[in-house]
Order: structure tokens, then sequence, then C-alpha cells
């Protein structure tokens, strides 16, 4: 699939339902997702954005987080 970046790339975060917020900063776009959200569907959603090499997960309890490269 097509690497999606910048605007794309918030634009398929943000249609997604299990996404609590979406933090843009200057290297990178941080998507917060709600406890609902598998791994499973986190990997999923990020294979179709193009980003499976590059991206990186994180979590502190409640919330997960996905963390993308801008280009």
């Amino acid at each position: 699939m097509k690497r999606l970046k910048n605007k794309e790339l918030v634009a398929f975060w943000m249609d997604q339902r299990r996404v609590n917020d979406i933090i843009v900063r200057a290297g990178v776009v941080v998507v917060e997702a709600r406890p609902s959200m598998t791994q499973e569907e986190a990997e999923e959603l990020v294979r179709k954005c193009g980003h499976e090499e590059d991206y990186r997960a994180a979590a502190d309890g409640i919330h997960r987080y996905i963390v993308l490269p801008r280009y």
C-alpha cells in the first residue's frame, strides 16, 4: 500500500472510531488510541496507512500511543 504522508495520514487516523487524539509535531504524528483498541487492530491500521516498518508504539497503563514519522 502507498505510504500516507502528512495531511492524508492525519485524515486517515481522524476517520478511525477508536482514536482519542492526534498530535502533530515537527517530525512525528502521535495517535492516542482508546483502551478498547487491541494491539492487532492498531497494527492492521498501521499496515493500511503504509507505515508498518517505521512506526513506534508505546503504552502507559490505560492509553496506547502510535508514533508515526512525518514526511
